[in-house]
């Protein structure tokens, strides 16, 4: 199955696949109500229309100093999963820590964190994921995080289908507020390199889920090009939607 598919059939009520034109929006075909990611008007913020790690899909490019967008007051019910893909290109300066996203930008997280060792770290609560590699340059790398509700206190971080220890266990962080993508605020530091399909799923997908997720990665070591994205037209397989025929669905949805 394409990873489109694969994704589809877990329902996730916010994906981003960010396989939009350049421009200013970045479209949300999951199931709830769509929340775009609206790009700054600068290109330094990010840029749109560029190929990511499948051949239907597409990436956000970032320089320094910058932020895709973010989502205001994205509530997200508990359980929870996310997953994503991010481009390492291996070209950062030693010292600096960079944050791919962050949910209430606050210090009870979540947020992703590759810290200035090249070390991809997870933090939420009081918990936190500090795995012992760094990631690979030049290639994409998938990521999972789910989160059972408050009432185990547990999450668990994946990275390229395979469970990271968790060194702490989690307090309760709330999910009520912003989201932002290719960067952190209060911590003054974003992300460099390229980001893509990003999904929220109000369930907690199995290990196995977040494994056959990142198996459907189609062009893991193809650096992204720019004007090659494949577009919102979609290569799902027999029986599965489209990108297109998703946010149609989604216009129905929200009508009735």
């Amino acid at each position: 199955m394409s990873y489109l598919s694969e994704v589809l059939a877990d329902n996730p009520t916010h994906y981003w696949r960010l396989a939009d034109p350049p421009g200013g929006i970045a479209n949300d075909i999951g199931s709830l109500l769509p929340q775009p990611l609206w790009l700054a008007p600068n290109p330094s913020f990010g840029t749109l229309g560029n190929s990511g790690p499948n051949s239907d899909g597409g990436s956000a490019v970032f320089a320094a100093s910058n932020t895709l967008g973010s989502v205001k007051a994205l509530h997200a019910a508990m359980p929870i999963s996310v997953d994503w893909v991010l481009w390492w290109p291996g070209l950062e300066s030693p010292g600096v820590q960079r944050f791919p996203w962050g949910w209430n930008d606050n210090v009870a997280g979540p947020f992703h964190n590759i810290l200035n060792t090249g070390i991809p770290a997870f933090n939420f609560g009081t918990g936190a994921s500090v795995p012992a590699a760094v990631l690979t340059d030049q290639r994409w790398h998938h990521f999972g995080f789910t989160y059972n509700g408050p009432a185990a206190l547990t999450f668990n971080y994946y990275i390229d289908g395979v469970l990271q220890p968790v060194g702490a266990t989690a307090a309760q962080a709330a999910f009520d507020g912003k989201l932002t993508l290719g960067q952190r605020v209060a911590a003054g530091a974003s992300f460099v390199g390229a980001f893509s399909e990003f999904a929220v799923y109000n369930s907690v997908l199995s290990g196995a889920r977040i494994a056959a997720h990142s198996a459907a990665l189609s062009s893991t070591t193809a650096p992204p090009v720019s004007q090659a994205y494949g577009g919102l037209t979609g290569a799902g397989t027999a029986g599965v939607y489209t990108d297109l025929l998703q946010q149609i669905l989604q216009s129905v949805r929200s009508v009735y």
